[in-house]
């Protein structure tokens, strides 16, 4: 299993996985992709514990058996991103990406994406 830190893209890394992109093989993902069904048959003082749902899926990759390597954020490269509705209602959604802002992107704190890249 591949995915980024949590930190996201350009930000300081926190030292666990962010579910938001995983990058895995077919069989992997069959064996560990019941995660509902897992929450209840798995046992594990580390799931119990988990403090979020990231580090409840880092846990139960380590229960099964699994390696998950977390790689720099610009190997799988995303932003949130949401359009919002700013002034009158007639006017066009703008694209707003959350946690992302030109002053990180002129100076991230992590591995990041040149800005040019970024509408």
């Amino acid at each position: 299993i591949y995915s980024t830190d949590a930190g996201g893209l350009c930000h300081r890394p926190m030292g666990f996985p962010n579910d938001r992109a995983l990058v895995m093989g077919g069989a992997v993902a069959a064996g560990f992709l019941q995660i509902y069904t897992d929450l209840f048959r798995v046992r594990g003082a580390e799931l119990d514990s988990a403090t979020c749902v990231e580090e409840f899926l880092w846990a139960l990759a380590r229960a099964k058996g699994l390696k998950w390597e977390i790689v720099r954020q610009d190997w799988l490269p995303f932003f949130v991103a949401m359009h919002r509705k700013i002034g009158p209602p007639a006017t066009p959604p703008v694209l707003c990406f959350r946690v992302a802002n030109r002053r990180l992107l002129d100076s991230p704190e992590g591995a990041c994406v040149h800005p040019r890249l970024v509408p």
